[in-house]
């Protein structure tokens, strides 16, 4: 096989440590040449869908664990990182599994979170590395992008925000 997969929706303060399980897995079994990929990270903006995160959920939180949830994945080294589920699974779902998780709504318009994966995306990318500090609990990364920009980023803020560019 060419790369590992994996999937993330607890809450975003406990993506950290799950992560870091992974690649422990992942070194253990002798695979740490293979890609790593998370195909499905997500999180709900419906308040009363708490199933998966431990924290009150809204449109807001949605748009910080785009940054939150992207940043862990790029700043171990992630191939790629695919948020779960653009779009909603039907017109009338209530009640699902996935409820909430999309950034696009039925009739085609945009939730924030569209517009805050698409800042992110306009920001980040294409980078050249990405690297986290976790200091006390504060999830800092420094990214330096193609162009040689470096900015450093606070994930654990909510909203999550650049601390600095240069």
């Amino acid at each position: 096989f060419d790369y590992v997969t994996y999937h993330e929706y607890d809450s975003w303060s406990r993506a950290y440590g799950s992560r870091d399980d992974l690649t422990t897995l992942i070194d253990g079994l002798g695979l740490e040449e293979k890609l790593i990929r998370l195909t499905e990270a997500g999180s709900t903006s419906d308040a009363d869908y708490t199933d998966r995160t431990d924290y009150p959920n809204s449109d807001e939180t949605q748009c910080a664990d785009i940054f939150r949830r992207t940043m862990i994945g790029w700043g171990n080294g992630d191939a790629s990182v695919l948020w779960h589920t653009y779009l909603p699974i039907s017109e009338s779902e209530t009640g699902g599994e996935f409820q909430g998780y999309e950034i696009e709504e039925f009739d085609g318009s945009y939730k924030q979170a569209a517009y805050t994966y698409q800042l992110l995306t306009d920001n980040l990318i294409p980078f050249k590395q990405i690297t986290p500090y976790n200091t006390s609990g504060q999830y800092i990364y420094r990214i330096v992008t193609d162009d040689g920009s470096i900015r450093l980023h606070r994930a654990g803020a909510n909203p999550p925000f650049p601390l600095w560019d240069q």
